[in-house]
């Protein structure tokens, strides 16, 4: 298991020796992976190694009553908002009930937590795994050595060749390797989209919405209205272990139980709202950038200029003129991971190649 975590880090953490995607594709493979991972752990180191529930009944063995309590979910029972703390009920949720006739709301979801962040993490890195298959290494393969100014003059001469050369010789077909990256950029964007709804489903509805109540503030005050933290991840709850006595009666021990766990999982959980709705907004924002550059040839020409910002505007123009999306995104990509005057060299190469050894 500790393999398999180490394995999962390193992938996550290493620095690759080139560049196949971009800032807001790391931050899903990267940044919220890795915050996913960190989340997961805490949980479990809470949950397996301290002491995640405490319940206290009269006639049931405490670690008894924690042990069924934690496997078979606890309670909190429905009141009404003229109810009050101390007066009706000990804490918001946890007061007398009827079965059958009161509403009550069970919380199963803390047992599963930890689990569900890590396999949140594999979903995120997921689309970085596919784009990375998919790539197959060809910008790492191209581009060896071109990225320091420190490399010698004659693998660089050498590289520079075998770059131009397999430009001239695959030009126009490179337009399904820039469609396989916007299918996992769409990827990323619709990963992020289907966890808020899980999550929410997770939570029994209670995470759509869960920053807008608590930025919306509550009102604690003699009306109790409940502090929304404390609606989906109560600290204490009710719990009712069910036995037959010495004569074949059935007795019930209700009992209150205390979820020192849900301290840490209310944080987690707010953190990841915020989170998620703000990646999923720069997310969708930079797709649609993508698309209006696919859309705008002189747009294409302006990013490409500003990575080789001291390369003649003309050599960019007639290199552009001669490549279709496809290739242009591949000289994109390329363009990260040059050194600035080995890039403005082969660009010069590249247009004289194409046009087939004529200064043009």
């Amino acid at each position: 298991m500790l393999l398999e975590i180490f394995t999962f880090l390193k992938l996550i953490f290493i620095e690759k020796a080139v560049n196949i995607d971009n800032l807001v594709f790391k931050l899903h493979y990267r940044i919220t992976a890795l915050l996913l991972f960190i989340f997961s752990v805490l949980v479990t180191a809470r949950q397996y190694f301290g002491d995640p529930i405490d319940c206290l009944v009269q006639g049931v063995p405490e670690k008894v009553m924690d042990s069924y309590c934690w496997i078979s979910s606890t309670f909190t029972v429905r009141y009404l908002p003229h109810q009050q703390i101390g007066v009706h009920m000990v804490q918001p949720g946890v007061k007398s009930y009827i079965e059958g006739e009161d509403t009550v709301k069970y919380h199963t979801y803390y047992q599963w937590v930890c689990f569900v962040l890590f396999f949140q993490a594999v979903l995120f890195y997921t689309p970085h795994y596919l784009w990375k298959n998919w790539e197959g290494g060809k910008i790492k393969e191209l581009v060896e050595d071109l990225k320091t100014p420190f490399s010698k003059e004659k693998n660089i001469k050498q590289r520079k060749k075998i770059i131009i050369n397999y430009f001239k010789n695959s030009k126009g077909q490179h337009n399904v390797y820039i469609y396989h990256f916007l299918l996992c950029e769409l990827l990323n964007l619709c990963n992020v989209f289907a966890q808020i709804y899980l999550l929410d489903v997770f939570l029994d509805g209670g995470f759509i919405n869960y920053g807008y109540h608590l930025l919306g503030g509550y009102d604690d005050s003699a009306t109790m209205n409940l502090d929304p933290m404390a609606s989906l991840f109560p600290k204490v709850t009710k719990c009712t272990f069910k036995k037959f006595g010495p004569s074949g009666t059935l007795q019930k021990f209700d009992g209150l139980c205390i979820l020192p766990v849900n301290i840490l999982n209310e944080k987690i959980y707010i953190i990841l709202w915020f989170w998620f709705y703000i990646l999923a907004v720069v997310t969708s924002l930079w797709l649609l950038f993508e698309l209006i550059v696919l859309a705008s040839s002189k747009l294409r020409f302006s990013l490409l200029k500003a990575r080789a910002k001291i390369v003649n505007t003309n050599t960019v123009n007639s290199i552009l003129k001669k490549f279709k999306i496809g290739d242009w995104f591949l000289l994109y990509q390329i363009s990260k991971n040059m050194e600035i005057l080995t890039l403005k060299s082969f660009l010069e190469e590249l247009k004289r190649k194409l046009n087939n050894g004529k200064p043009k």
